[in-house]
């Protein structure tokens, strides 16, 4: 996943805080800190899930970028391209028909 628990933390952390001191203002310390905590594990999850949404987003979009041509003036070009492996498609084509007629012989 995209990130670490760290942002898991620090988003608990922020929406304790924002909820305790908007709670204290209305109501009693102890009904603040148990908003603040309630808040905190919310926000924990909340945070989790954004970053399991992220990331699967991330990885379909690798998908589909790899799934393209990596450099799309290659498919422009007159000349016969290589592939990774260093063979061209022209020698690849005569090799087979060397081995068909081969075969036919």
């Amino acid at each position: 996943m995209i990130g670490s628990a760290l942002w898991n933390l620090i988003a608990a952390i922020l929406g304790f805080i924002f909820v305790f001191f908007i709670s204290f203002q209305s109501t009693s310390f102890e009904t603040a800190i148990i908003r603040g905590t309630i808040c905190f594990f919310s926000f924990f999850l909340i945070a989790f899930l954004f970053r399991f949404v992220w990331a699967a987003i991330a990885v379909d979009k690798r998908k589909e970028d790899h799934s393209l041509n990596e450099n799309p003036e290659d498919s422009l070009s007159s000349e016969p391209s290589e592939s990774s492996d260093g063979f061209d498609a022209e020698g690849t084509s005569k090799m087979i028909r060397d081995l068909m007629k081969e075969d036919q012989q």
